[in-house]
């Protein structure tokens, strides 16, 4: 990227964090993910598929936030693109395409994401 050149806010929001990543795939692990590949292309709307002990395999994208965004409604004002992208994913019937919140030093926000729209994952807030 040349000196004069700049880059919009939409295109920033899609670069990684990679510290989250690392912390989200630890996270995984933690909760039973025995195979865990991340995506190295960010053009793509996941950040990790994963393999539960379980059965199926769980899209993740992984974005990170310094707002404290409590709702799956102002998650969803926040990311729009983001939502849609993962609204429009195939998924198996065992498995399930997600959206975490990294919310810096806060903790996450879990959010598993349907056809219809998002919903908060019960009882899957990491402090």
């Amino acid at each position: 990227m040349s000196a004069g050149e700049q880059v919009s806010h939409r295109k920033r929001r899609h670069w990684r964090s990679r510290t989250a990543e690392y912390l989200a795939r630890r996270i995984l692990r933690k909760e039973g993910y025995s195979v865990i590949l991340r995506s190295a292309d960010a053009s793509l709307p996941i950040s990790f598929v994963a393999w539960s002990d379980r059965g199926g395999f769980h899209l993740f994208r992984i974005v990170t936030s310094r707002r404290k965004l409590m709702t799956a409604s102002e998650v969803t004002a926040s990311y729009p693109e983001e939502v849609e992208q993962l609204r429009a994913l195939s998924r198996t019937v065992a498995g399930s395409v997600n959206l975490w919140v990294s919310l810096d030093r806060k903790g996450w926000r879990k959010y598993r994401v349907h056809p219809g729209g998002i919903a908060e994952a019960e009882g899957e807030y990491v402090a």
